[in-house]
């Protein structure tokens, strides 16, 4: 999210409203000058439809099978699929995130960077 600059409109979308990491989240975003609003207790549906009408940007977890569709079928210009480089998602990144597209405007416009986690690899 380096690229954005303060003023811009945000939003969090989640299933997970009421857990503490969810604000954590809200007010790192707000201390970098970011417009921050979180969007909870939606169905699953109602996720998947903001998520896929998002316009400029789209930010999400690789695992996310709603974030990925809504990358997939959605509009937004720009759109981030992260992981973390994990012993847990080897395999995903390997079979979903190296994807060797064909589709010159889904190349254009998903990304996958891939983080280093953390952990130490069993």
């Amino acid at each position: 999210m380096g690229h954005l600059k303060p003023g811009q409109k945000v939003a969090i979308t989640t299933r997970f409203v009421n857990e503490p990491v969810v604000e954590v989240y809200q007010r790192a975003m707000e201390k970098r000058g970011f417009q921050v609003r979180v969007v909870g207790n939606q169905t699953g549906v109602q996720d998947f439809c903001f998520l896929l009408r998002a316009k400029q940007e789209l930010l999400g977890v690789a695992k996310s099978t709603y974030a990925r569709w809504a990358a997939y079928l959605g509009d937004a210009e720009r759109v981030q699929l992260y992981a973390l480089d994990n012993v847990g998602s080897k395999a995903f990144i390997q079979q979903t995130m190296r994807f060797p597209w064909t589709n010159p405007e889904l190349k254009r416009r998903i990304q996958f960077p891939v983080f280093k986690s953390l952990e130490k690899d069993a």
